[in-house]
């Protein structure tokens, strides 16, 4: 998807000037894969989620969870918007990351364990972000309708 669209503004692209006349077409070309990527990777999360929560008691399959999990995220757009405040997150993060480091030169030892702390602090943030947003999942997961029950029978044989 993301090529189809890059081919729709590739002329543009290939005669910008300036900045500003990139980041338009560039724009056009990546938000539907992004957005194609971020239903694709919630849907993801929720099967996963579904196929944890439930496999004791329900044993679903796994195409069938996935079929159920599309239905789901498309239904309920706050799945979707959950997941959206989760990466909006991580990038604040990583741009706030970079405008501190931006200009500060790390020289010797004492700038090699500042930047240590500082990434090793950005990586502890980033995971918060994500251990956050599947514990969210996981619990808007406990709300969706327990799939069909697999019912096995025994029948003996007649003698």
């Amino acid at each position: 998807m993301f090529f189809n669209s890059l081919n729709l503004v590739a002329t543009r692209i290939d005669h910008a000037l300036t900045v500003p006349e990139l980041l338009g077409p560039l724009a056009v070309a990546v938000v539907p894969a992004a957005l194609l990527i971020h239903l694709l990777w919630t849907v993801s999360d929720y099967a996963r989620a579904e196929l944890t929560l439930r496999h004791d008691t329900h044993d679903p399959g796994v195409v069938a969870t996935y079929v159920r999990t599309i239905a789901y995220v498309l239904r309920r757009p706050v799945t979707l918007v959950h997941g959206a405040v989760g990466w909006i997150l991580f990038a604040l993060v990583t741009i706030a990351y970079a405008y501190l480091a931006q200009g500060h030169p790390m020289y010797g030892a004492e700038g090699a364990v500042t930047l240590f702390v500082a990434r090793q602090g950005v990586s502890l943030l980033r995971m918060a972000i994500r251990f956050g947003i599947l514990a969210g999942q996981i619990e808007l997961g406990r709300t969706r309708p327990l799939p069909p029950r697999r019912v096995e029978v025994k029948v003996d044989p007649k003698p």
